[in-house]
């Protein structure tokens, strides 16, 4: 340190702590005000992108025959971090639009088996979902150049939960009650919000709707499937097994919290900690581990236009309702950027 001093060059210290323990941190501080023009604490393992910038922000201004220097690296870092979020607000809209408009058609005559072949079916449907979602994942993996690395989710992330599975359903989409508002407004009435089951499971969802919606519920029956199977009649005789596309809106927000919680892990895995600790409530009780729960009426207004728009089919409403999709994740993706708050991360028991 008195090497560098004696250079007369502008300097900076930057504590780099590693844990949490801070015991120590006054005396370094005290130590480095002797020989350093600045001092900065700075966690590299949990820095997020914003407090990275911050940093180059500081060093900036400690000499100002750098700024203009270190101002372009800035602005470089910022652009090409904006063409990442608009690329991977892209590659979202574009996976919702292909599973929300997803559908299965098998022909087949009388002497197959109807119901085994529409369980086949169901399964085949399913997987090409997992396919879909896997192939965005993979795309958003490599904008941040992770393809280059083994990246491991962490250990307490829901992520590690099949789409369907009935943990990824309670914890990630909206409440109950948000869900009902959205399948009004969507104009799938109340029995769209109650379909939130994968594969014919009843999930623990359907507990909270049923508190919530009271003798009502018991009318309707219980939990219903995703998306029904239709079997229609051919010209020749057979017949036709169609299953899809799905019509649950909150199909749509799981995938997003999915997408979102994805994204959050990826960039912050050059130094992000493998060991989040799951949140809990006051009541003890599991939060939701996503991000569209939390979301208000002008955030969630532009899903619910583009789920419409998906479904009328009508191209140039796709169109504009993606345009507006994509802004509303541009700015989500860029507050996630700045976020220290750690999405997705979930205990193992319920």
């Amino acid at each position: 340190m008195e090497i560098l001093r004696l250079t007369g060059q502008p300097r900076m210290a930057i504590i780099n702590c590693k844990e949490d323990e801070t015991s120590y941190l006054e005396q370094w501080k005290m130590e480095f005000r002797k020989h350093f023009n600045a001092i900065r604490v700075f966690n590299a393992h949990m820095a997020t992108y914003a407090e990275r910038i911050d940093l180059l922000e500081n060093l900036k201004s400690i000499d100002q025959d750098w700024a203009a220097a270190i101002e372009t690296v800035i602005s470089a870092l910022k652009e090409d971090w904006q063409q990442r979020n608009a690329l991977t607000a892209d590659i979202i809209c574009y996976m919702l639009e292909d599973c929300l408009g997803y559908s299965i058609t098998r022909n087949f005559t009388e002497r197959k088996d109807e119901a085994s072949l529409i369980k086949k079916i169901e399964a085949d449907f399913n997987r090409a979902f997992e396919r879909i979602e896997k192939s965005a994942h993979q795309k958003i993996r490599k904008l941040f150049k992770h393809n280059l690395f083994n990246y491991d989710l962490p250990p307490y992330s829901i992520l590690h939960e099949d789409l369907f599975s009935e943990k990824t359903w309670q914890l990630l989409g909206l409440t109950p009650k948000q869900l009902i508002t959205a399948a009004g407004v969507a104009g799938g009435g109340i029995g769209v919000a109650l379909d939130v089951a994968a594969a014919g499971l009843t999930f623990g969802v359907f507990t909270a709707l049923g508190g919530l919606l009271g003798a009502g519920w018991a009318a309707l029956g219980g939990g219903k499937r995703l998306a029904k199977s239709k079997v229609v009649g051919l010209n020749l005789g057979g017949q036709q097994i169609r299953i899809g596309p799905i019509g649950n809106i909150q199909f749509m927000y799981v995938l997003l919290d999915r997408a979102l919680i994805f994204y959050s892990h990826i960039i912050n895995w050059a130094h992000g900690r493998r060991d989040y600790r799951p949140g809990r409530s006051p009541s003890g009780q599991q939060m939701k581990a996503g991000f569209t729960a939390e979301w208000d009426d002008n955030t969630k207004g532009p899903c619910q236009a583009f789920y419409k728009a998906v479904r009328s089919r009508d191209e140039d409403r796709k169109r504009v309702s993606r345009k507006a999709l994509k802004v509303v994740l541009q700015d989500i993706l860029s507050k996630i950027s700045r976020s220290e708050r750690r999405y997705g991360m979930i205990t193992h028991q319920i």
